[in-house]
């Protein structure tokens, strides 16, 4: 500590030191020196970064932002809960950017949940409501709602007039001043303001189109090579389609290259919900089993993994019950469909795979709100937009992850899961951080981590990635190195990214890429260990084991930067060799 008064001092005996005669005397005892460095005054976190200190009159595209990936979800990505409470909690931790996903609900009223799964759904109005109520609560700075839609025309104005009846003035950015250079306006201008994260109609539409397609591409990727849950219908013997019964919801099957797994007749014993019911029983206990919180790498746990164990239980059942039967062809039935294991992420295989019965019913209903374009190539899924929904975007409009990362437009926002940003990362590094200069760019989940773990936002943070999504719902290392980087500057959701990154080349791979920089040494000294916990459940009963402990720094940053060391172990001693210098 550096110009400590006599005043401060004082004031630190008062608050700390135990003993009235020592108080008296204006000394410090062990015990006060103990609590004072055990007390948030000692904390090596500056205590003028709870406040919000950094120049927040900059372009969004120049700041770190806070974001949560499937905010509505109390738990895994397959069985676990939806609740809009989940986004007064996210937005009270300092989020400044929720992901809602909204389908078609009964009744004309659009609701959340994440599709082709088994998770419960809320009303799309009520999470609206909770967003809207907390939004503003801990910080004035703008909040991004990005929205993944899959309605139909019908509920997505449903949608649009939910927006604008319950944000009302919070949506109006008609007294934003985004400057006069074409840029995208900063957290100052935009305070108490929410932006719209989603579609927009394409220019070339005249203003008076109330509807137009555009590219589903950045919701479809974000679902494909997954688990998808759904029931998959086939026609019945007088050319009538099966409705979905009530009570079926959604049925397990994958995206991707779909093949018959079995087919149940109308007039047969075991019912959709029986095997529903058997489905998400097999999914839960592996779940359950499955230690795979925080793994960093997306393949240590796959799908292939989880989905072949419930393959074979599949089987099992079927044969227990021998009036479902399996075939590969197309009966008058209801088909329950999917394929198992992860399919190599090649150019051709990233395009959209379509059943043949999809792709026939995309020929003979040609009225359909989902339809396919062809794009550098790939077959691509198209949606339907209404021309009420694409107004409220203003600069923030969601589009695909591309092959390669050109300078784009301003107020588009790239969409890369974690695995095609890894890529991008590793291959295009500088071009990358360039391309952030401008634009947005959010980075989410990798489609494998059912269990809601969270992958390493670092490396993306470092390309100047802005938007890096994280599961808010999983606790771990991952997310402590989110609150730890978005703590500073009052935890208000924004962090302006190093000046490096904001103008001109760099390239955080580089083994020095900061050549005009002088290097700093960071030196610490390890003084004291306190309240070292016993190992649990140890053979020794309540007084425990002897532990060899040793305190271990870490520097997390650019490549070049991080390192790890510890402190010698003692065998047998209980206690951290101190006075080391890092």
């Amino acid at each position: 500590m550096t110009n400590v008064t006599t005043d401060y001092c004082i004031d630190v005996i008062r608050k700390f030191e135990v003993s009235e005669e020592n108080k008296a005397k204006n000394v410090l005892g062990i015990e006060g020196f103990t609590n004072f460095m055990r007390s948030p005054a000692c904390d090596i976190f500056n205590p003028l970064h709870h406040e919000v200190y950094q120049d927040m009159d900059q372009p969004l595209c120049h700041y770190y932002i806070a974001s949560s990936h499937n905010t509505y979800l109390t738990g895994d990505q397959l069985l676990s809960q939806s609740k809009a409470d989940m986004y007064a909690r996210v937005l009270q931790e300092g989020c400044r950017c929720v992901e809602v996903d909204c389908w078609d609900g009964p009744d004309g009223e659009p609701v959340v949940h994440h599709g082709y799964t088994l998770t419960s759904k809320i009303l799309f109005r009520d999470v609206v409501e909770t967003i809207n109520k907390h939004a503003f609560v801990k910080n004035e700075f703008p909040v991004i709602l990005s929205i993944e839609n899959h309605c139909s025309v019908q509920q997505q104005r449903k949608i649009a007039q939910y927006l604008k009846g319950i944000f009302r003035d919070k949506l109006d950015l008609s007294s934003v001043d985004a400057g006069e250079t074409k840029q995208l306006p900063s957290p100052q201008s935009l305070k108490g303001k929410i932006l719209v994260k989603g579609k927009k109609l394409p220019y070339h539409l005249g203003d008076d189109a109330e509807e137009g397609e555009v590219s589903d591409e950045d919701s479809a990727d974000e679902i494909e090579d997954e688990c998808k849950f759904k029931l998959h219908y086939c026609p019945c013997p007088h050319g009538e389609t099966q409705p979905p019964p009530a009570s079926a919801g959604d049925l397990p099957t994958l995206a991707g290259k779909l093949f018959p797994l079995f087919n149940s007749s109308q007039n047969n014993g075991t019912t959709e919900h029986q095997v529903e019911s058997f489905i998400r029983k097999k999914l839960e206990s592996l779940l359950k089993e499955s230690q795979i919180r925080d793994k960093e790498d997306p393949d240590s746990f796959t799908v292939r993994a989880l989905l072949k164990a419930t393959h074979e239980g599949l089987n099992a059942h079927l044969k227990q019950h021998p009036d479902v039967k399996e075939s590969g062809k197309k009966t008058h039935g209801r088909s329950l469909m999917t394929n198992f294991g992860k399919h190599k992420k090649t150019t051709k295989s990233r395009s959209k795979s379509y059943s043949a019965d999809e792709e026939e019913d995309t020929q003979q209903n040609p009225g359909k709100e989902t339809g396919q374009l062809y794009r550098l190539g790939r077959r691509r899924k198209t949606m339907k937009l209404c021309r009420e929904l694409s107004d409220l975007v203003v600069y923030t409009n969601s589009v695909a992850a591309q092959d390669i990362v050109d300078d784009g437009t301003t107020g588009n926002v790239l969409s890369f899961s974690e695995t095609r940003a890894h890529q991008v990362v590793q291959q295009k590094s500088e071009q990358f951080m360039i391309y952030n200069q401008k634009q947005l760019t959010r980075i989410y989940p990798s489609a494998y981590r059912i269990d809601s773990s969270n992958f390493n936002p670092l490396p993306y943070w470092n390309a100047g990635c802005q938007l890096v999504a994280l599961n808010y719902q999983s606790e771990g290392r991952m997310m402590q190195l989110n609150r730890a980087k978005f703590k500073t500057n009052g935890n208000c959701g924004y962090v302006l990214k190093p000046q490096q990154m904001c103008k001109g080349t760099f390239n955080p791979f580089s083994g020095d890429p900061l050549p005009a920089n002088p290097k700093k040494q960071f030196i610490l000294k390890v003084i004291s260990g306190q309240q070292l916990p016993k190992p649990p459940d140890s053979m020794f009963g309540d007084r425990g084991e002897i532990i060899d402990p040793f305190v271990e720094v870490e520097i997390i940053g650019l490549p070049v930067d991080c390192c790890k060391d510890q402190t010698r172990v003692v065998d047998d001693n209980g206690k951290i060799i101190i006075s080391v210098h890092f």
